[in-house]
């Protein structure tokens, strides 16, 4: 279960639980202290090339994995390893509507000269194309949170002069039982280059948890696949935490992380 749907759940619970005849009313009820409930969201995001062109698209969730959409994310692009100095995209033609699902194609809205908007559909996703020199560049996404979703935000790194490699869980976890010995995880690599999808076979991957403790290694077959039997102990305590997996990189493929969160 979600938090937001565990939090509305609690607070009902307790709420039922009181005596009708304990409530008050009027100024003593004004005086009560109000119960605020929100839940979580993730952004998540992977990078391709097209036509020498980064190609960003992803899709904005809550943490119960339910699409966030009509709403708003902010896009800044920083130099690789200069954090406080972004890029301008100001310029006629840098930043433009991908070809795609309805929606997902909104032109993009420059706010300032450093900063453009992302509208995302009603199934949550957002899709941009930016001309940029073949470099390093980390792509900074925000949220600033709506409604009862509370603001995010994730960062890609992309080598516009290497291979674009996506990663992603399958099936995607979302409760692991800790009394289980051991649990087992499955990983899918594709490269994602011109318009074309391709397994990320031969390649090294990492499994860590959210405190950086090592999971397990292992190489993707031919079908860009690797299978991971973790030990259940090692996944830490009870309670919220994350599952990233990491490639390191090589000289025609550039590195990657992709951290999902668990319960």
């Amino acid at each position: 279960m979600g938090s937001l749907a565990t939090a509305v759940a609690l607070a009902f619970a307790f709420a039922v639980a009181l005596p009708f005849a304990s409530l008050p009313s009027g100024d003593a009820y004004a005086q009560l202290p109000r119960i605020h409930v929100r839940g979580g969201a993730r952004i998540e995001a992977h990078a391709a090339r097209a036509s020498g062109k980064l190609v960003l698209s992803g899709a904005l969730v809550d943490d119960a994995a339910r699409a966030v959409g009509g709403e708003k994310i902010t896009l800044t692009i920083f130099p690789k390893g200069e954090n406080n100095r972004p890029i301008e995209l100001a310029s006629g033609g840098v930043a433009t509507a991908c070809e795609g699902a309805r929606g997902a194609t909104a032109q993009p809205t420059l706010e300032r000269a450093d900063t453009i908007t992302l509208k995302t559909d009603e199934g949550g996703r957002f899709c941009v194309r930016l001309g940029l020199a073949r470099d390093r560049f980390v792509a900074r996404l925000a949220f600033a949170g709506a409604g009862h979703v509370d603001a995010t935000q994730s960062e890609v790194s992309v080598d516009l002069s290497l291979k674009p490699l996506t990663m992603r869980f399958d099936p995607v976890p979302r409760v692991l039982a800790l009394d289980a010995g051991t649990t087992t995880l499955e990983i899918v690599a594709t490269i994602d280059d011109e318009g074309t999808t391709t397994p990320g076979a031969g390649l090294p991957l990492t499994l860590t948890n959210e405190s950086g403790v090592s999971l397990g290694a292992g190489t993707t077959n031919t079908s860009g696949r690797v299978r991971f039997i973790v030990e259940s102990s090692t996944l830490g305590a009870p309670g919220r935490g994350e599952l990233r997996v990491g490639f390191a990189g090589t000289s025609d493929t550039g590195a990657a992380v992709h951290a999902i969160p668990i319960e």
